[in-house]
């Protein structure tokens, strides 16, 4: 989680793509809202919803309102998880480009959903027409490659963190279910943290790895 709020999660139909963040959303004491991409998607009305001009008020999206909820005073402090399902069936780059743009610089200027105020103001938007990306979202992704799918660019990919998922399932044993206390995204900045003090020095030998690559992962053209 502490590599990027874009995960791609990439693996065969029914190896748990989709329960996965499902089942750590769970374990944090968190919500996971799951979001069936369509083929059709061209641009980010597809995904937020569309201002209606005639009747003055926006359609949103179970998308959209999900990044409302996660700003409500309920997941504000927690972390909270959308995955885009079969996000590759359309392109990212155009349905998802204020998102990805947001998570490799974020502003923290909110994102425009309509021309003018929407009337009643809810309480977490800003001016009744805008809507701000809160820093607790991480965004999942789940991919297929087959003959239904796309290509990801260059540009996803550089705002991601890629997990291929095993072609078998390793098996886990059952536990017994018991309520998980919320964890919140401070304490997950500490062990963040913590993380990379722990492991400074084998971080450091990864990185020089990569530079030892360097000549051999160019690519000319």
């Amino acid at each position: 989680m502490h590599m990027s709020r874009l995960h791609l999660l990439e693996g065969i139909s029914g190896i748990g793509k989709t329960s996965l963040p499902k089942a750590l959303a769970r374990a944090l004491g968190t919500d996971c809202v799951v979001i069936e991409v369509q083929a059709g998607w061209r641009d980010r009305h597809d995904l937020i919803g569309h201002y209606n001009t005639f009747e003055k008020r926006f359609d949103e999206s179970e998308f959209l309102q999900a990044i409302y909820r996660a700003q409500t005073p309920r997941f504000r402090h927690r972390p909270y998880f959308i995955v885009l399902d079969e996000m590759n069936l359309s392109r990212p780059e155009q349905y998802f480009s204020v998102f990805l743009s947001k998570l490799e610089n974020n502003d923290g200027k909110p994102i425009q959903l309509a021309p003018t105020g929407l009337g009643r103001q809810p309480n977490w938007m800003v001016g009744g027409k805008a809507i701000h990306l809160p820093d607790n979202i991480w965004f999942v992704g789940t991919t297929n490659q087959d003959e239904s799918t796309l290509e990801f660019a260059d540009k996803t990919y550089n705002r991601s963190f890629v997990l291929e998922l095993p072609a078998v399932r390793p098996w886990v044993p059952r536990l017994a279910a018991h309520a998980a206390q919320p964890y919140s995204v401070t304490a997950l900045d500490q062990a963040f943290r913590g993380a990379r003090k722990t492991h400074a020095e084998a971080g450091t030998k990864a990185r020089e790895f990569v530079k030892s690559l360097r000549n051999d992962l160019y690519e000319f053209g």
